[in-house]
């Protein structure tokens, strides 16, 4: 077992990453019907992967870290990545996530009375990293 987050930030951003190469050399070629539909494969993945994953907890994220470290490099970072992941939200046509999560703690509490925990690992609960505020 890994303690790792399967949501990390890095590769939820180096997987947009990815799809928005796979688009950008997809847009260059000539227009042909094998293109096409690799092109909008590409896009609906891209939608797809913001609504359920980086747009979803996204904006949070971004925004806890330019709070924390409010004009600094990672402040600055935060700030950057807030408004990459609201112009793509607005790009691809998926409504942003909520900026008002909360990060969960990095492990789960195997407590049998614990609030929140599912009741088997990598349940649906398990994989979401926020919630919201009370």
């Amino acid at each position: 077992a890994t303690d790792a987050r399967w949501d990390h930030i890095a590769c939820e951003c180096e997987f947009m990453d990815f799809l928005s190469r796979k688009e950008a050399l997809w847009l260059g070629r000539p227009p042909e019907a094998a293109a096409e539909e690799t092109l909008e494969v590409t896009r609906q993945a891209a939608r797809s992967f913001l609504r359920d994953h980086l747009g979803r907890f996204g904006r949070a994220f971004a925004a806890r870290v330019a709070a924390e470290d409010e004009g600094a490099f990672f402040g600055a970072l935060g700030h950057v990545l807030l408004a990459f992941v609201d112009a793509e939200c607005a790009r691809v046509g998926v409504e942003a996530g909520p900026i008002d999560l909360i990060v969960r703690p990095e492990s789960i509490d195997d407590t049998p009375m614990a609030c929140g925990t599912a009741p088997e690992p990598h349940a649906a609960g398990e994989l979401i990293q926020i919630q919201r505020r009370p």
